[in-house]
């Protein structure tokens, strides 16, 4: 009877154990999240990403906003309050004097971007002064436009259709899901389409 409860509580407490074990690492994997989605959100600290982000911002506006806070040397709440009146990028930080420019830069070597250009050019059959032109008229980075691309084909619609939702104030993922497409899907083909614009290192 003895050897029985003895095992019985050993049992118990060895489930426990794992139960706190896997609350513990499920925390650790959220904190090591939250650092890798700021680690490149130099403007931002970890708290103040993650509060925004349970608010409901998206990381790319997230990225802007502190981007134009730091830059102008306004408070990012100040920054999103205003975006969320006018829902356009570009108004946003020209309203706070900075350069629209500032706001789509990405980590790439120019031979990387031209590559990703005519990437994109081919995608919507034009050229890369178009896809500039595009992303001008539309505020979108060059990254955004790839998949809004992608969309466009997976769903059999016209692009410009999809453009006219990001630009209502949509953002990628809920033209995603407006237009059945999976974000699987979505993040396979920018994998391909990195993968394609890398740049092989000289031997």
């Amino acid at each position: 009877m003895k050897k029985k409860l003895v095992t019985g509580m050993l049992a118990v407490s060895l489930l426990c154990g794992a139960t706190s074990l896997t609350a513990y690492a499920s925390t650790n994997n959220s904190r090591a999240e939250t650092k890798q989605e700021t680690k490149h959100h130099k403007f931002i600290s970890e708290e103040q990403y993650k509060s925004l982000t349970e608010k409901g911002y998206q990381k790319h506006e997230i990225w802007k906003a502190a981007r134009i806070a730091k830059l102008s040397g306004k408070d990012i709440n100040t920054v999103l309050d205003y975006y969320k009146q006018k829902r356009v990028w570009k108004e946003t930080a020209q309203h706070f004097g900075v350069d629209a420019k500032k706001l789509h830069k990405h980590h790439m070597s120019k031979e990387m971007k031209a590559k990703l250009f005519q990437k994109v050019a081919d995608m919507q059959k034009s050229t890369p002064d178009q896809v500039k032109q595009t992303m001008r008229d539309y505020e979108v980075s060059l990254f955004q436009l790839a998949a809004l691309n992608i969309i466009s084909q997976k769903s059999n619609t016209p692009l410009n259709d999809v453009l006219k939702m990001k630009k209502d104030g949509m953002n990628v993922k809920q033209i995603a899901e407006k237009l059945n497409v999976k974000k699987e899907d979505i993040k396979a083909e920018m994998k391909k389409l990195k993968t394609e614009i890398k740049v092989k290192k000289a031997k």
